[in-house]
């Protein structure tokens, strides 16, 4: 398993702890203490008192002399999503009210793209992406702006390890243009899918960005091909739609 160090932290227990819990995350059958004593080049010791605290402190649970994540993770992850679909809901219900277009928020989940708000405009279109169903990271521009706006060193990895499907006839099925595409995207702000993951539909996407420059979300909408909407004009302009709703959602966050 590929796994980041965090090397720079103030507080290297904290941070031990919560890089415990990213493996156990990564692996449904556990660690033994010896295990996780490799992935984190720590001694034994000392992995065996950051698994026990976890289990204390109900976010790990023992089995077969492994070590498994408990729900608790799951339990909070879920009410910070629910907090923050809240907080979106009437942001997202304006930006696709003005746009008239469909308008989705994501989270990253894993290593995946999950949207989990999504707000209807007034045109008629098969939206392209259900909630709750992760999107492609290469063919999406959701999926492609999280991957854009990510620490170096996981962006790479998560590409290096990328499926790159054909969906459409304009998919990126390079690896190579697709990691020009991503610097594209860091460069202009935001991604796009012109008909990469769905004929007949396009999408704009903006990451919400963190402190340290990383997308912790993103917000999108999608719109159907026409002649119209496939002109630069259109697409300039809606972005801007996009980035004024961004900046008011990340307000929300201060």
């Amino acid at each position: 398993m590929m796994f980041t160090m965090c090397t720079n932290a103030p507080l290297k227990t904290l941070a031990r702890g919560l890089e415990a819990l990213v493996c156990l995350s990564k692996e449904p059958q556990g660690y033994s203490s010896g295990e996780l004593a490799k992935l984190l080049k720590i001694d034994r010791t000392a992995s065996h008192r950051i698994l026990r605290t976890l289990q204390c402190c109900g976010f790990a649970y023992q089995e077969d002399g492994k070590y498994r994540l408990s729900y608790r993770l799951f339990v909070l992850l879920m009410e910070a999503q629910s907090r923050l679909a809240q907080l979106a809901r009437p942001v997202l219900r304006e930006l696709a009210g003005e746009t008239g277009y469909t308008a989705s928020l994501a989270l990253w989940e894993g290593e995946q793209v999950v949207p989990v708000v999504i707000e209807r405009g007034q045109a008629p279109l098969v939206v392209n992406s259900n909630l709750g169903t992760p999107v492609p990271l290469h063919a999406s521009a959701l999926g492609k702006v999280m991957l854009a706006f990510q620490e170096e060193k996981l962006g790479d990895q998560i590409l290096r390890g990328l499926k790159l499907e054909r969906l459409t006839e304009n998919t990126i099925t390079s690896r190579k243009r697709l990691a020009r595409e991503l610097e594209a995207v860091r460069e202009r702000g935001y991604a796009t899918d012109h008909e990469e993951y769905r004929v007949g539909i396009r999408c704009v996407a903006f990451p919400i960005l963190g402190e340290k420059g990383q997308a912790m979300a993103a917000i999108s909408v999608s719109y159907p091909a026409t002649s119209e909407t496939i002109l630069p004009d259109f697409e300039i302009k809606l972005s801007q739609y996009i980035s004024k709703t961004v900046k008011k959602l990340g307000n929300q966050f201060e």
